[in-house]
């Protein structure tokens, strides 16, 4: 048994049999039979509010739970869901950006409270906000599931690269790119962007060139987790992340024609990019996919839902050639190439003006 509280006291199951989540008003009025008042702190410093509090109270005698987000960057490291008792009659509850409106606290407190106590508690998450020189979050977040079907986005740093789009594209995409920024930059906007081609032709890098040029929230499904977009959690989630930027990669086994599996994503894709849906979430979608643009839903393709769909191939011969001059290749190109075949050819040998290439990592795809 804790000293400031009993856990005994709060029926978990009861609380996940009605509302399938932590929820701290449950536990207050579990613990002590009140319901409480609710203060709420919008984009604060997490991480500064729990070391703060630490500072003046037992945090490990009042812990409910305990939840870290923890990144491979540790500058992105922060409180999730958390409950903590402080006091009698006084909870802090942690509420990450995924799940709420933005970064925030809230204090749980009744009137018997302690007075001294609660100024201290309410001192600490008045004076933590976020400064601009501490928003750094990345504008990219990754879907990711967990235990009991908890989906949500978390942060997530791209390898963001800048690259000459005349020199790594052919011609003919520059008008498409200018298309493409001019929408997804516009606010409350709707919309479907297709990108579709080659393996190794510059889809996911210019997406990561996308990334660095906009400012929107941009959400990223993996193709693994694609289809729990037509999952009633994964509705909730879009509705604390309206006017984003939905990018969905290698999305060929989700966008089939209606009539094979997975076509309820293809229906929610539907209705978010030109439906009801679209004036509740206020969603652009951009999809990539190395299939034909046959095999998909014709659906997707109509006016007033399509921004625009652009396949990738081969650089043109000429462009093929200027491009391995840049990057320093020695060798006679002879016919259209793909970005990876340029950016990961290295010279190996050379034997009787023979050449051996060797392909390093890829970077493109």
């Amino acid at each position: 048994m804790n000293k400031i509280f009993d856990i005994n006291q709060i029926d978990f199951n009861k609380m996940y049999e009605l509302h399938q989540t932590l929820h701290p008003h449950f536990c207050y009025h579990q613990l002590y039979n009140k319901i409480p008042d609710r203060h709420r702190f919008f984009e604060v410093n997490k991480r500064k509010i729990i070391d703060d509090l630490g500072k003046e109270f037992d945090l490990n005698e009042g812990k409910i739970v305990l939840t870290t987000l923890n990144f491979s960057d540790a500058e992105l490291n922060s409180p999730g869901i958390s409950l903590y008792v402080i006091a009698p009659l006084i909870m802090v509850t942690f509420v990450p950006k995924e799940f709420g409106e933005s970064n925030e606290v809230q204090i749980l407190c009744h009137d018997d409270a302690d007075a001294k106590t609660l100024e201290k508690v309410f001192t600490i998450c008045n004076t933590n906000y976020i400064t601009d020189e501490l928003i750094n979050e990345p504008n990219v977040r990754i879907l990711s599931n967990g235990d009991y079907d908890d989906v949500h986005f978390v942060p997530f740093k791209i390898n963001q690269v800048e690259l000459n789009l005349s020199l790594h594209y052919n011609d003919y995409f520059l008008p498409i790119h200018e298309l493409i920024i001019s929408r997804l930059e516009k606010e409350n906007d709707k919309g479907l962007v297709i990108l579709y081609g080659k393996p190794g032709s510059g889809k996911t890098s210019y997406i990561r060139t996308l990334a660095g040029n906009l400012k929107k929230k941009i959400l990223f499904v993996p193709s693994s987790l694609a289809h729990l977009i037509a999952s009633p959690a994964f509705m909730h989630l879009l509705e604390n992340n309206a006017n984003s930027i939905l990018v969905i990669e290698d999305a060929e086994n989700i966008l089939q024609k209606r009539g094979a599996k997975d076509n309820d994503v293809v229906s929610i894709i539907l209705n978010l990019t030109d439906g009801l849906l679209t004036d509740c979430y206020k969603i652009q979608v951009l999809c990539t996919f190395n299939t034909e643009l046959a095999n998909i839903d014709k659906a997707l393709l109509r006016k007033g839902r399509l921004i625009t769909k652009y396949e990738f191939n081969e650089l043109s011969l000429a462009k093929s050639k200027l491009l391995a001059k840049e990057l320093g290749i020695n060798l006679e190109i002879t016919q259209p190439m793909l970005l990876t075949d340029l950016f990961n050819f290295e010279e190996e040998t050379h034997t009787e003006n023979k050449l051996v290439m060797g392909y390093k990592k890829l970077m493109f795809s």
